[in-house]
């Protein structure tokens, strides 16, 4: 009887994560398990060895030299075995690491003969940091963990506050990146003369009008020989071709400024005939794109001298390059969230009806959308229609490309190619950058299934008269690009058949 007693095991081993064990010794169940505490940390490093490098790569990759005719690839990597096991590393005092090693593919093309030379090696990167099954790092023999802490994250933020001593509202919006520059409008009525105005800061710099960082961006036009820049009769007849409205109200007769009254049209016709806008225009003293330009590249660059070319460049670098300039998914997510036609739609009325992206109506003029019809109507809303073509300085694209299915045509005309089509007719054979136009699309829906176009670019039709032509050809090439032009859905072509 003794011996009986002797060999029960009065309590059960519980396993507590990956290392640890206690001895349980309660007769009744805990009933809950404990959880891995550290489940997040070893989790979300597995993914990023598994698939964030990856990204991280292809975010750098290809790099070019400046003549473009020289590019390294990055194709794939690989960890190698670590040199010393976790005690190893804490008895010899090293890190806990493993080689990483990159596969990259050398291109260089001969810019006489056309020839392309590839060269394939694998290239030692370095050591890279390992995470031990407990979720700390070993560094230098010694046992680190990683603070996590809480961020902003990347997005549009909107804020009102309100002054004690005036009791006015100040109103203010925030566009942060997980990478780039940092965006800040706000409004301010502080200049009682003018009224409310809006102004911006970048990167948290100076603060500047609002309407110079739009005219920097393509908003605006440039001083030409010979050109009266007083008169605003092309302006109303190139924003009529549009379809944008012409608030003639807006002009002011005894205005001295160069195309400050073409601008008052113009930025009326975009963003509407609210006061601030009106306000914040009166107060700008910036007349062309260039003085744009300029002012932009002295509130971020005091110390050095403005040129053209390097205030182009960094605009581009700053808000449009998408090595320099990144919102991540979390970060569209927010903007899509906040700014997006389907979270503002709600409560309000369709000017004009809503067409599909096959061409069938969805909404009829007149009606009020609500929360049920808006979710309906999120499909479709994402499959890209009713996009309109604003100005925008084209040095500054950088598309990215999207598969779209030809049976969208209403949403495919206007966008633009990025591969050749090699179809069976001369309809269907077409060269990457070209404008689709409903012609077309009727055609390439015969024939493909999908069709690969740029992401970011569309193109608007504008219907040229004999009364308009003018207007249309030249504000169209200095604030746009001209795309395509067409009679009758075939192109115009010069002597030479170009």
């Amino acid at each position: 009887m003794a011996n009986k007693w002797k060999n029960k095991q009065t309590y059960h081993v519980v396993h507590y994560g990956n290392k640890a064990t206690r001895r349980d010794y309660s007769k009744v169940s805990s009933g809950l398990d404990l959880p891995d505490l550290v489940e997040i940390q070893t989790a979300a490093f597995d993914w990023f060895l598994r698939d964030g490098i990856k990204e991280v790569f292809n975010d750098v990759y290809p790099i070019s030299n400046y003549a473009g005719n020289i590019r390294l690839k990055f194709l794939d990597y690989e960890f190698g075995e670590p040199k010393y096991s976790i005690s190893e590393c804490k008895y010899r005092e090293v890190n806990y690491s493993a080689p990483l090693k990159g596969k990259m593919e050398l291109e260089v093309m001969d810019p006489e003969t056309g020839e392309v030379i590839t060269k394939n090696e694998e290239v030692f990167l370095g050591d890279f940091p390992l995470m031990t099954p407990t979720g700390t790092f070993i560094i230098n023999g010694a046992e680190r963990i990683i603070v996590s802490q809480i961020v902003r994250s990347p997005g549009a933020y909107f804020d009102i506050e309100s002054e004690e001593r005036t009791g006015r509202d100040t109103y203010k919006c925030e566009l942060i990146p997980s990478r780039g520059t940092w965006l800040e409008f706000m409004s301010d009525d502080k200049k009682a003369a003018l009224g409310r105005i809006l102004n911006v800061s970048i990167d948290r710099r100076r603060k500047v009008l609002s309407s110079i960082l739009f005219k920097a961006i393509g908003l605006s036009l440039n001083l030409e020989r010979g050109e009266n820049a007083f008169d605003t009769t092309n302006m109303k007849k190139f924003l009529k071709a549009l379809n944008l409205p012409v608030n003639s109200d807006v002009i002011v007769p005894e205005e001295e400024r160069e195309f400050q009254n073409d601008y008052m049209l113009l930025y009326t016709a975009i963003f509407g005939n609210y006061e601030e806008v009106r306000n914040t225009l009166a107060a700008d003293k910036t007349k062309t794109k260039n003085e744009a330009l300029l002012t932009v590249y002295e509130n971020q660059r005091a110390d050095e001298i403005a040129t053209i070319d390097g205030a182009i460049t960094l605009m581009d670098a700053k808000f449009f390059d998408y090595r320099r300039y990144d919102l991540t998914k979390a970060g569209r997510y927010k903007v899509h969230k906040k700014l997006s036609i389907l979270d503002r739609m709600e409560g309000l009325s369709l000017e004009k009806d809503l067409v599909s992206a096959e061409g069938k109506t969805l909404v009829k003029k007149g009606v009020v959308i609500d929360k049920e019809l808006r979710n309906e109507l999120r499909a479709e809303i994402d499959k890209g229609i009713n996009c309109r073509a604003l100005p925008f300085t084209h040095t500054f694209s950088h598309p990215s490309t999207a598969v779209m299915d030809t049976s969208w045509k209403n949403s495919l005309v206007g966008r633009i190619l990025a591969v050749d089509l090699d179809g069976k007719t001369e309809r269907t054979t077409l060269e990457m950058g070209t404008v689709l136009t409903e012609e077309d699309v009727k055609a390439i829906a015969k024939e493909f299934k999908q069709v690969t176009v740029y992401a970011g670019i569309i193109a608007s039709p504008v219907k040229v008269t004999n009364d308009n032509v003018n207007a249309v050809l030249d504000y169209g090439s200095r604030m746009f690009e001209i795309g395509r032009v067409t009679l009758n859905g075939e192109d115009l072509t010069n002597a030479d058949g170009e």
